[in-house]
């Protein structure tokens, strides 16, 4: 946390970041803050979060609080709502950026593995937008941004769960938006696709990633900007990259069939 005094964590508006310490998370942290948000930094790493709080305070002059808690775990987005009442932050912006891949499959892994991976992905995210967008909704204020993945519209892979998780991130976000837009609550489902984060690495996956070429990467600073700039616009899906936007589209239209046996064989990227 800052050295700000509590009385002064109303003074400005405050936006929440999962998965904040690098990546996606650490790029909406510096955007947000560079339009004036005061931050709250949240993941499980507290010494990458304390490094990123004091670089972000030093170049920004907003404030900080940083969470330290796991989202795989049961009852995590509760006891982060509970220790943003007892500090008086309200948030206006969410970003529910937190996440990994897993490559194997689902039958093989133990089920306590899988339960928090639908924990971090899924439950979390839903339990979040909830508690927090009651708030946005009573103030008629607020942005939501549930970060998805192009993974939502790809060739589902064999005992994954990545992308079906993905898919109901999209279509849930897109319900929520639908309820909330008459009450000034933008929701969007931000679906990045290849992004040069640490992604790859964290799901022991980087030979199958070293397939695809440079040209076809994306910053995570690209990525926020245009999430940033599509929620701002209202939109409550948005695919960074317009060759990603192409891929949405083609894996949308073409046979069922081939595109199951595209995801049979891996030949997603």
């Amino acid at each position: 946390m800052s050295d700000s005094k509590k009385s002064k964590f109303n003074e400005s508006k405050w936006a929440l970041v999962t998965g904040a310490s690098s990546g996606i998370g650490r790029a909406f942290v510096n955007l947000l803050a560079s339009k004036g948000f005061n931050i709250v930094l949240l993941a499980r790493n507290v010494q990458r979060l304390n490094e990123a709080a004091k670089e972000v305070h030093g170049a920004y002059g907003v404030q900080t609080f940083v969470m330290s808690c796991d989202l795989g775990k049961e009852g995590a987005a509760k006891n982060i709502v509970n220790d943003l009442n007892e500090n008086e932050i309200v948030i206006t912006t969410l970003v529910n950026n937190a996440g990994y891949g897993d490559l194997n499959s689902f039958m093989s892994t133990s089920w306590d593995s899988n339960q928090k991976q639908i924990n971090a992905m899924l439950c979390s995210v839903t339990e979040l937008c909830y508690l927090l967008g009651q708030r946005m909704k009573q103030q008629e204020e607020g942005w939501i941004i549930n970060v998805a993945s192009l993974a939502a519209f790809t060739p589902n892979i064999p005992g994954m769960m990545y992308n079906g998780i993905k898919s109901y991130v999209v279509n849930f976000t897109e319900a929520l938006d639908l309820e909330l837009k008459q009450y000034n609550v933008n929701c969007l489902a931000l679906c990045p696709g290849l992004t040069s984060t640490n992604f790859p690495k964290a799901m022991d996956a980087e030979a199958l990633f070293a397939q695809a070429p440079k040209w076809r990467w994306m910053t995570p600073e690209k990525v926020a900007i245009e999430g940033y700039r599509a929620v701002k616009k209202g939109r409550s899906i948005h695919i960074p990259g317009k060759l990603n936007r192409v891929l949405a589209t083609a894996y949308n239209v073409i046979p069922f069939s081939i595109k199951n046996e595209l995801g049979r064989r891996g030949l997603i990227l």
